[in-house]
């Protein structure tokens, strides 16, 4: 609904996805249907006969499996998670096969963001603990838990001779055709600005803990929605520019949280180009944050490699 194209039955899912790449049926047979399964090129085209896009992040590990869910699911995306299956009972693995499910939703269960990297940085998606899908072989809200080990898999709610692991193999995304910039684009410039002013932070603000970024993509309606019921009751004329500014239809949104408080928003154009300058505007919710990014923004700027980083900093230079 949300980008308002045809609604295929499954039928015509697999007529469409067969049609030109037949590449996983039998030697002894010229039938699409029936057949054992799709493949990920297969899936790919059938996404790409409704007139949307497919986008492929391959051998996800927990930190982009989860991050990528929570990102794409809050602008009401589904995502298609191809798993292997392993029955294990023991220390015996057998490989059950490849199977796909649609995610349609996530649970934050942690009450703490998991530190990534060795810089510590904290994104609000690593709180998911309970992924929710619609399995054929389960039913419309299967669960899908993060285990705890060394072994990164996803628990399941398979019936098995022993335990049924899931191992994501990869994550296929049908997106509109003019969001054009990947979670990881943004993830990797505010990891960097995290980096900055974490070496920073302890001495300019000691008591302001640590920031929290919640990375999403959403809409310019619901981004102004959103604005109109929170933030404007809080900062009352203060964000008038960002209810009138004009933004794009897709929006990448960064809020930086400290503690409970949010301190400030960055949005960034998800229909633009990666080579251009994506930050399209920046609501300063608090203080203490925004200043801590002016204070540093003069000095770091021949150290900083990302380009939308260099974007941010270059926005809070003070004006001459």
């Amino acid at each position: 609904r949300l980008f308002q194209h045809a609604i295929p039955s499954p039928v015509e899912i697999t007529k469409a996805a067969t049609r030109h790449v037949p590449e996983n049926l039998p030697a002894n047979s010229a039938r699409a249907l029936p057949n054992n399964g799709l493949t990920a090129t297969q899936m790919a085209i059938a996404i790409r006969d409704v007139g949307l896009e497919p986008y492929i992040v391959a051998s996800p590990s927990a930190y982009l499996l989860n991050s990528s869910l929570y990102a794409y699911l809050r602008c009401r995306i589904p995502l298609i998670l191809t798993i292997h299956l392993y029955d294990v009972i023991g220390g015996t693995e057998t490989l059950l096969g490849a199977h796909a499910v649609a995610v349609t939703g996530f649970s934050l269960g942690h009450s703490n963001p998991v530190p990534h990297t060795s810089t510590g940085f904290l994104l609000r998606a690593t709180r998911i603990d309970k992924i929710y899908a619609h399995d054929d072989q389960v039913g419309p809200f299967s669960r899908l838990v993060h285990a705890r080990t060394a072994q990164e898999y996803l628990a399941t709610s398979w019936q098995g001779a022993g335990t049924i692991e899931a191992r994501p193999w990869f994550l296929l995304l049908p997106l509109y055709h003019k969001i054009r910039i990947p979670f990881e684009n943004i993830d990797d410039a505010i990891l960097e600005l995290d980096h900055f002013l974490e070496q920073a932070r302890p001495q300019v603000y000691p008591t302001l803990p640590r920031t929290e970024w919640d990375i999403f993509l959403t809409t310019v309606s619901q981004l102004k929605s959103d604005i109109h019921m929170t933030l404007r009751p809080l900062l009352g004329g203060g964000v008038e520019k960002a209810l009138v500014a004009n933004l794009p239809r897709f929006i990448w949104r960064v809020k930086a949280r400290c503690g409970n408080d949010c301190h400030l928003e960055l949005l960034f154009d998800a229909t633009g180009i990666a080579q251009h300058n994506l930050l399209v505007h920046v609501i300063e919710v608090r203080t203490e944050l925004p200043s801590l990014i002016t204070a540093l923004a003069p000095h770091v700027a021949h150290r900083v490699n990302n380009r939308q980083t260099r974007t941010i900093f270059d926005a809070f230079l003070p004006v001459p």
